[in-house]
C-alpha cells in the first residue's frame, strides 16, 4: 500500500495533473500532453526543492508523462505494447474518477456544514392529540358490499363460535376455597339460641354462608345434641329441623374439648 502523503495543497499526482488541467482551463478529454508535461514537471522540480523526500508518486507520473510525450512525438513503433492513445486514455479515465470522487466529497462537506446549522427539537405534541384516530367512514367501509352477505357471514361466524363451546366444561365456574371460623360458628349459635328456646337450623347460618359453612354448623349441632345442650326434631326428611335449647348453651364448649 502507498503512503499518502500530502504536499503543498496536492493529495497525490493525479491531484496535481487534475488541478493544473482544471488551472488552465484545458479539455480534460482532450489533454496536450506536451504542455501539461512541461508544467508538471516543473511543478515538481518546485517541490524537490522545499522537500528533498518527495514521494515517489509524484516521480512516478513524471516518468509515465514523460513516455506519452515522448510516444506521441517519435514515431511508432512496429512491435506490440500500448501506443501514446491508449495511454492517454487511461490516464483521462482515472482523471475523470478523481474528479468525480472530489466532487462527491464536496457535496457530502456541504451537506454536513448545512446540517450543523440545524436545530432538531424534540416532540412536543400531546399524547391525546398522539392517540385521536378519527372516526372511521362506514359508506366508505361498506362501499360495494352487499350488507345480507355481510348479515350471513356474521351469522355464520357465530355459529361457528357457538360449536366451539363446550356444553359441559362451559357450565364450570371457579372453585374457590372457602375459610370457616370454628370459634366464630360456635359463638354465633350461642348467640342465636339464646334469643329463644326453639329455632329452625337454616336461622344459625350466616347470610350468604356456603356449603362448608353448613356442614361445620352441622357438626356442631350433632355435638350440642350429644352433650344433652339441645334436641333436634324433624318430622320427615324434606321438613326443616326443629331445635330445642335444653340447657344455658353458653357452657357448651367452656372445657375445649371440642375440635380438639
Amino acid at each position: 500500500m502507498s503512503l499518502n502523503i500530502k504536499l503543498e495543497a496536492f493529495e497525490g499526482p493525479l491531484d496535481l495533473l487534475l488541478h493544473l488541467i482544471e488551472k488552465n482551463k484545458l479539455d480534460i478529454y482532450d489533454i496536450p500532453i506536451v504542455e501539461i508535461t512541461d508544467q508538471y514537471l516543473e511543478c515538481v522540480r518546485e517541490m524537490a526543492r522545499e522537500d528533498l523526500d518527495l514521494a515517489s508518486e509524484f516521480l512516478v507520473m513524471a516518468a509515465r508523462l514523460l513516455m506519452i510525450k515522448s510516444k506521441m512525438l517519435l514515431p511508432k513503433p512496429k512491435e506490440e505494447g500500448p501506443d501514446a492513445e491508449d495511454m492517454k486514455e487511461e490516464l483521462t479515465a482515472r482523471l475523470l474518477e478523481l474528479k468525480m470522487f472530489k466532487f462527491i466529497a464536496t457535496e457530502l462537506n456541504e451537506c454536513a456544514t448545512e446540517g450543523r446549522k440545524r436545530f432538531f427539537g424534540y416532540e412536543s405534541i400531546p399524547s391525546n392529540i398522539l392517540k385521536y384516530r378519527p372516526k372511521p367512514d362506514l359508506d366508505k367501509l361498506l362501499y360495494g358490499i352487499d350488507t345480507n352477505v355481510l348479515n350471513r357471514a356474521y351469522i355464520d361466524a357465530l355459529r361457528r363460535a357457538a360449536d366451539r363451546i363446550d356444553p359441559v366444561r362451559s357450565g364450570f365456574g371457579v372453585i374457590e376455597a372457602e375459610n370457616v371460623d370454628i370459634p366464630g360458628t360456635i359463638t354465633g349459635m350461642k348467640t342465636a339460641m339464646k334469643r329463644g328456646k326453639s329455632m329452625g337450623f337454616k336461622s344459625l347460618l350466616p347470610e350468604g354462608s356456603g356449603v362448608l359453612t353448613e356442614i361445620v354448623t352441622f357438626l356442631v349441632l350433632l355435638e350440642m345434641m350429644r352433650s344433652g345442650f339441645v334436641t333436634a326434631l324433624q318430622e320427615t326428611p324434606s321438613d326443616e329441623i326443629t331445635i330445642m335449647v335444653q340447657k344455658d348453651v353458653e357452657m357448651f364448649g367452656a372445657s375445649g374439648e371440642f375440635f380438639q
